[in-house]
């Protein structure tokens, strides 16, 4: 051994991998716009459909479905935001980002420690933004739908600023909704007597707008 200090590995590139995994998976994946226009496939839907990703990009993701099914699909697929039978909705311990309460909370702690020095927080909002509320409100604009937003005021891990951006979106956006502030943190939700105080407040919402 000469002494000399090891070669560090190549830097954590989340992004390449994310765009590895996607190219990569025996899947095929088809990503669209709120529109329903094709704005990325990966390898397989080439294979499966025949299509070269030039070819689809911009298409209408109709192209893809049998000619019988092609005039019922735009109308199934904006009723996967705007279901007219969704009259309301229940938001149990808001948050805009997914991604906002596992930095922070204790028991997802080991998940941090998994992404710090790799991946920001910032950067996992991005990456977890597909399952967070805030890439789905606008879509809710012009609906009926009654929503609840139930929060906990008191909380050093579910951060209570998490959630006040959540009710101050749905002011912003002008979108029907209640609050309803439990005084305790997000863990002691799940215990006496808060959690019959969190069931009752959701079930009187139901009763009454349902």
């Amino acid at each position: 051994m000469n002494g000399a200090s090891p070669k560090k590995s190549q830097s954590f590139q989340p992004q390449a991998l994310f765009e590895k995994l996607f190219e990569f998976s025996p899947d095929a994946i088809v990503v669209t716009n709120q529109d329903g226009r094709i704005t990325n496939t990966n390898a397989q839907v080439e294979r499966a459909f025949g299509y070269t990703r030039e070819e689809l990009l911009g298409q209408p993701v109709e192209i893809l479905i049998p000619e019988r099914f092609r005039n019922l699909h735009p109308k199934h697929r904006s009723g996967y935001t705007h279901d007219p039978r969704v009259r309301l909705g229940v938001f149990n311990h808001v948050s805009m980002y997914f991604s906002d309460v596992v930095w922070t909370g204790l028991s997802t702690q080991n998940v941090r420690q998994g992404f710090e020095g790799r991946v920001s927080q910032e950067e996992l909002r991005h990456y977890w933004s597909v399952i967070s509320p805030a890439s789905y409100l606008k879509q809710m604009q012009g609906r009926e739908t009654r929503n609840l937003l139930v929060w906990a005021r008191h909380d050093s891990t579910f951060l209570p600023v998490y959630s006040q951006q959540v009710l101050e979106s749905f002011r912003q956006l002008r979108l029907p909704h209640q609050v309803f502030t439990l005084p305790c943190g997000h863990y002691t939700t799940g215990q006496f007597p808060f959690n019959l105080i969190d069931g009752l407040a959701m079930c009187r919402f139901a009763a009454r707008w349902l």
